[in-house]
């Protein structure tokens, strides 16, 4: 039986710390425990530095957990990490590792990273190694990705002629823009990163293709809930776990519904540094057939703030002409 729901406060650890977890697991979005063995972990190689998905936990009510005793998690989708594959993602970190460090890496290097046994990384290496997708650069000198994971990753894009279509005119949104431009679908009460064009400006706001975003915290969330008729966009809000990520972050769905009823007068939607701070982004839909999804624009809110009537009419002349490329590749 599940223990009652808590709500935890999250603070930024330095990434290489060691981890332990003292028997309790989060799940649901930034709160609410299940009873679990304890478990150690390591740092994960895939986590940025400065990453916000690394974080310690200090139970505001209900649980206690020992001080300074950590554990890391991303901070939506927990009750999804029940049913992740652990071999798949120990292959997925490995490649971001060699993403992460751009050289070739041992053996030992990797199991010390990536926190797993040596025998463990062995069984991993070896199966890469048969299928062609890491080598050994030389004797003991460690391993390396060949080229063949990008001819797989170019084929799977070759695919989806859609992103194939407008990835060229979200470069030029984003150039004329001088800000991000992000592309992003709804996975459930969330929003799938699913391509990101990062502006030229040393002060940028950064975001990986695959990373999640709660859908009623983001422009792009917020865009392709306006796609959707009220009563449809009432039912999607209805299974939605509201949890205040900021200060600005809306935690009541009436007035959420306000907010996006606001949104389809204007014709766009904002994002006022609803999940990351001091970030601002502006939305649009975009809609071919039954898939739905969400363009935005997004940077410092210092910046965007002062010329978001430029940049919105920017981002919905640019929508348009995606639109019109997708309805071209119907015929």
């Amino acid at each position: 039986m599940d223990r009652p729901a808590t709500h935890v406060e999250v603070d930024i650890v330095d990434r290489n710390e060691s981890l332990e977890f003292l028997g309790e697991s989060a799940r649901g979005q930034n709160g609410g425990f299940r009873h679990v063995p304890p478990t150690r972990f390591r740092p994960r190689a895939s986590l940025p530095s400065t990453s916000t998905l690394l974080k310690r936990i200090r139970p505001v009510n209900g649980f206690q957990l020992a001080r300074r005793k950590f554990t890391y998690m991303n901070k939506m989708g927990f009750g999804r990490d029940r049913m992740r594959v652990r071999q798949v993602d120990n292959a997925l970190d490995l490649f971001e590792l060699f993403a992460r460090d751009k050289r070739p890496l041992t053996l030992t290097i990797i199991a010390d990273e990536l926190g797993m046994p040596k025998s463990s990384v062995f069984n991993l290496i070896e199966t890469l190694l048969a299928r062609g997708l890491i080598y050994e650069t030389r004797q003991r000198g460690g391993y390396y990705p060949t080229p063949r994971l990008h001819e797989i990753a170019t084929s799977i894009m070759e695919g989806d002629v859609f992103l194939q279509r407008i990835h060229g005119e979200m470069e030029d949104l984003a150039r004329s823009a001088g800000e991000t431009v992000l592309l992003a679908s709804r996975q459930g009460a969330e929003v799938l990163y699913i391509d990101v064009v990062e502006a030229a400006s040393p002060i940028r706001y950064f975001a990986r293709c695959g990373e999640r975003r709660p859908l009623y915290t983001t422009s792009t969330g917020k865009a392709i809930l306006t796609s959707y008729d009220p009563q449809e966009r009432a039912r999607i809000l209805e299974q939605v776990d509201f949890v205040r990520h900021q200060a600005t972050t809306f935690t009541d769905a009436g007035k959420l519904m306000e907010e996006l009823d606001a949104a389809v007068a204007r014709g766009w939607t904002e994002d006022r540094a609803e999940f990351t701070p001091d970030v601002m982004g502006i939305g649009v839909p975009l809609v071919h057939g039954t898939r739905r999804f969400g363009l935005a624009i997004a940077g410092p809110l210092y910046r965007m703030d002062y010329q978001r009537e430029e940049l919105a009419a920017k981002l919905r002349a640019a929508a348009e002409r995606m639109q019109r490329i997708m309805e071209n590749a119907d015929h």
